[in-house]
């Protein structure tokens, strides 16, 4: 599980599946093989519309369920429900003597005469004699699950005809399907958190929760995550990597509010290596990662040390720039605070207003306020604008202390405060110099 106090933008290196095995018949296990859909296209199809394939993951095993004489033959039949041999098929096994009697290469079926001799010599195969059928190449179906069925007859006319209630036995299963081997998710969510007491200047060190520190990585990308749990296979029978799903090199967008502190690229999870900068658009919303290679790692980090802004509360994704084209949540930064609007916050001479935060807490909370003003205005932090209030007390903040205001004398407040929301109130009262007014509104 991810720590929520650090997220990492991981580019993983390709994961490697294993080959399928042969496909059984005889057990309960399911060998289904799938290819990926994002391995072939429309152009790789034949003119049946069906996708040659390797035939080396294909060998079907099972065993005879028969017994055969010395002198005397009986006769497999093998079924594809969605596709076809595209090369002679065999069976071979221990002393199996078989050749292929109808159907075969270009068609959903093949017929195999079983003798009970091997090059002359009789022999008895016992009905646990087990065989495999192999081809070199298949033809199957991109729309539907390819069945391999297996019965066996005592005539060749029963074999060609099927007649009903003459197979001495039949096995059947699921043997070839083809599906996106992508499961759409390149990212791992996480946060990482500003701290009011450091004016959100600093981060929650992931390392010990009691210190912070001025540079993290706020986000992960773990493009190993694209591949879907299983095996699938290329139609040449290989393993799909994740470099089959995601074309590399290939850049990264990433989204967000970048217009704080120094953003990089890094190969250290705690970024420590020499970052490569990232490059920002005239709004500073979006910033992209440069040909990033599955190989490498990459963590987007933002370090505050030399420009000591405020960090902003807010959301980030990436999004792949080339094959596949897809975004996702990369993380957020959030404060370790509970936020309370004040929309109205005025120096006017003829009003006297207030600010009461109470902490009902037992520990101190501290606060900070950022000030949002109209067009024209402009609001300066003053120094009761931050502060602490004790556990079990209150405070009363002249507005005078907290802002100046140029332009108007009307401005908005946000305030963070470092404390559970059930443990404060926050409230503003005005008063109107002239009547003896008051007008009390509670904001938390």
């Amino acid at each position: 599980m991810l720590n929520k106090k650090i997220l990492a933008v991981a580019v993983a290196s390709a994961f490697t599946m294993s080959a399928q095995a042969a496909i059984t018949l005889t057990d309960t296990t399911a060998d289904l093989v799938t290819y990926a859909t994002e391995t072939f296209t429309s152009t790789d199809l034949n003119a049946d519309g069906l996708l040659p394939v390797d035939g080396t993951a294909l060998d079907v095993v099972t065993n005879l369920g028969f017994t055969v004489a010395a002198g005397t033959s009986k006769y497999v039949r093998i079924d594809l429900s969605a596709g076809e041999f595209a090369a002679v098929p065999a069976l071979a096994g221990v002393n199996v003597d078989a050749g292929v009697s109808s159907g075969g290469d270009g068609e959903s079926f093949v017929i195999f005469e079983i003798t009970g001799d091997n090059g002359g010599t009789p022999v008895e195969l016992p009905a646990a004699t087990v065989v495999t059928l192999s081809a070199a190449d298949y033809a199957i179906s991109t729309t539907a699950t390819n069945t391999v069925t297996y019965a066996l007859y005592e005539s060749a006319a029963n074999a060609v005809n099927q007649t009903a209630g003459t197979a001495l036995s039949t096995r059947s299963e699921a043997m070839t399907s083809t599906a996106s081997a992508s499961t759409g998710t390149f990212t791992v969510p996480g946060e990482v958190t500003a701290t009011v007491g450091s004016k959100f200047l600093k981060f929650v060190d992931p390392a010990d929760s009691s210190k912070t520190v001025t540079e993290i990585a706020v986000g992960a990308v773990d493009a190993s995550k694209l591949l879907k749990t299983g095996t699938f296979l290329t139609p040449a029978g290989a393993a799909v990597v994740v470099g089959d799903l995601y074309t590399t090199p290939q850049d990264i967008t990433f989204a967000g509010d970048f217009s704080f502190g120094t953003w990089t690229t890094d190969s250290a999870a705690d970024c420590s290596n020499a970052g490569t900068a990232v490059t920002l658009n005239s709004t500073k919303t979006a910033a992209t990662a440069a040909n990033v290679a599955l190989g490498a790692v990459s963590y987007l980090c933002v370090d505050n040390g030399t420009k000591k802004q405020t960090m902003n509360k807010g959301s980030y994704s990436a999004t792949l720039s080339a094959k596949p084209k897809l975004t996702n949540t990369v993380g957020k930064i959030v404060y370790n605070t509970t936020t309370v609007e004040v929309p109205y916050v005025t120096t006017f001479s003829a009003y006297n207003q207030r600010v009461y935060i109470v902490n009902n807490g037992v520990v101190p909370a501290t606060y900070s306020m950022t000030f949002t003003s109209e067009n024209g205005v402009v609001a300066t932090a003053l120094g009761a604008s931050s502060g602490s209030v004790p556990a079990g007390e209150m405070v009363a903040l002249k507005v005078t202390d907290l802002v100046d205001i140029a332009g108007k004398t009307r401005t908005s407040a946000i305030i963070e405060i470092e404390a559970e929301d059930e443990d404060v109130m926050v409230s503003s009262q005005t008063v109107n110099l002239s009547t003896g007014g008051t007008d009390t509104v509670v904001h938390n």
